[in-house]
């Protein structure tokens, strides 16, 4: 019997200690999956947006994620629950040519958000999560909430566009229905505080536009176009730094042959502007004067003077995500003739330039003839806002004598004075603008007749601060709708600002 109670006594030890380490081992061990798992089967979640770091301007100001949405969840018993959750973009967003956009997944494709995908995205996900009971019921009491996952917070990424300026910039194009692009520069630092194309597009439509032949997706700020006038800027430069006589006249008859071959003056039809000296021939954009100075100066020189002002290169701004064109200049190694020279005096033929390159061009007579590389991105933030990783470099070079500036800049002011922009500089009531407009032949023609771009470059004080704007319109001759005239207003709008 003493045998029997002491075998029985042991297996009943052996099935209380198995007893003991299997609930040890459920409760203790096991207990954070099981316990997930009980949570699993008591809640109902739906993905929302991945988590992603915010897009500011250089005040912090969000350029993303500035609005809440409504998103109605329906409930098993068809009660319905609205619930608030921040939007990546929506109709009112600012900037998309520099923001760029995000893929269905989340993930950034174009502009900021692409080239920065690895800063702004995050392992973390979201989900609204609603409390069930064993029957498949909501809870009463509990609602809803929104749960994160585990995993580092994203990184955010701060620009030098002002939010203030970008958005006068923007409702200025929309109100007047403008295609083309602008591009508004801080000229003592060469930060970029607005930038636009429009038409611009809508988020969440993405694939609507992919095969428009409107343009909505590209980015007309960084684009190369015929550039007409506004590079006479640039002859005008070339023959002051190689000490040309200024003070001498030329008679413009409205026209003028090189080689066979006739240039036209835009007052060709009222007999042109008859003698003329280089200050009134830039104010009052003559072509024949340029023409003949530039024939003069010879194409090397020219185009000499035109990389100093950095045109046919990228400004540096592809190193920050912004996509950009680098023009074109004649080749020195090519076919060379007097007609090409021409050409190139008045910005037309082989020369091509981007808003981007014109407005940091102007910026360089702005600061004396010192041209500066420019920045849209300041750097890459953490959630305090601090810069971790710096992105905006300053680098500068001079590339004119400030004596050379200084007459470029008396011959910008005529502009607006008595030359091509004084009517809307004058209706505006602006003074101390220092401005270069300019009208681009294209070569191609619509049933209206040739297409040729308005151009209205220039800079311009508000107390401390020094602005230069570049407006650029596809198409855009008409009295209504021209460079001049959105300059202007925009100059107007950012002066009181």
């Amino acid at each position: 019997m003493k045998k029997r109670f002491k075998a029985v006594s042991l297996i009943a030890i052996l099935i209380l200690t198995a007893g003991i380490f299997r609930f040890f081992y459920l409760c203790i061990y096991k207990h954070e999956e099981y316990s997930a798992a009980a949570q699993r089967q008591r809640v109902e979640g739906t993905e929302l947006e991945p988590v992603r770091g915010v897009i500011y301007d250089r005040n912090m100001i969000p350029l993303t994620d500035r609005e809440d949405k409504l998103i109605a969840y329906k409930m098993p018993d068809s009660s319905i629950y609205n619930i608030h959750v921040t939007q990546r973009y929506d109709q009112n967003s600012l900037a998309k040519a520099v923001t760029g956009y995000v893929r269905s997944d989340g993930q950034g494709e174009t502009g900021i958000e692409g080239f920065y995908n690895e800063y702004l995205r995050s392992d973390k996900t979201r989900e609204i999560v609603i409390v069930k009971d064993a029957m498949n019921n909501p809870i009463k009491g509990f609602g809803y909430t929104i749960r994160e996952s585990q995993g580092e917070d994203p990184l955010s990424v701060k620009l030098t566009l002002d939010y203030g300026i970008q958005k006068i910039c923007e409702e200025v194009f929309e109100k007047n229905n403008i295609t083309g692009a602008f591009v508004f520069q801080d000229a003592k630092t060469g930060d970029i505080l607005a930038m636009g194309s429009f038409p611009d597009y809508e988020h969440g439509h993405i694939a609507e536009y992919l095969n428009s032949d409107k343009g909505e997706l590209t980015n007309r700020a960084t684009m190369s176009y015929s550039l007409g006038s506004v590079f006479k800027t640039v002859v005008a430069a070339a023959a002051i730094e190689e000490e040309l006589d200024l003070e001498y006249s030329y008679y413009c008859p409205g026209y003028v042959d090189v080689d066979g071959m006739e240039f036209k003056c835009h007052t060709y039809s009222s007999g042109g502007h008859g003698i003329i000296g280089m200050k009134n021939a830039f104010a009052k954009s003559c072509n024949t004067f340029f023409i003949d100075l530039g024939l003069e100066l010879g194409m090397e020189r020219i185009v000499n003077m035109a990389k100093l002002f950095g045109f046919g290169e990228k400004t540096g701004l592809y190193e920050q995500g912004i996509n950009e064109s680098e023009g074109n200049l004649p080749d020195l190694n090519g076919i060379i003739n007097n007609r090409a020279i021409a050409n190139l005096s008045i910005g037309q033929g082989e020369m091509l330039a981007t808003p981007l390159q014109v407005t940091n061009a102007i910026t360089a007579v702005a600061n004396g003839g010192v041209i500066l590389k420019p920045n849209i991105v300041e750097g890459i933030i953490d959630g305090k806002g601090q810069i971790i990783k710096q992105i905006k470099y300053e680098e500068s070079k001079r590339i004119i004598k400030e004596s050379t500036a200084e007459i470029l800049k008396e011959y910008m002011k005529e502009v607006t004075l008595s030359g091509t922009a004084a009517e809307s500089i004058s209706a505006a009531g602006l003074s101390g603008i220092y401005r270069k407009t300019g009208s681009a032949e294209t070569g191609k023609y619509t049933e209206d007749g040739q297409i040729v771009h308005s151009w209205f470059s220039g800079f311009y004080d508000v107390g401390d601060s020094r602005y230069t704007l570049t407006v650029f319109i596809e198409n855009g001759v008409t009295l209504s709708q021209s460079a001049v005239k959105i300059f202007a207003e925009i100059a107007s709008l950012t002066s009181t600002k």
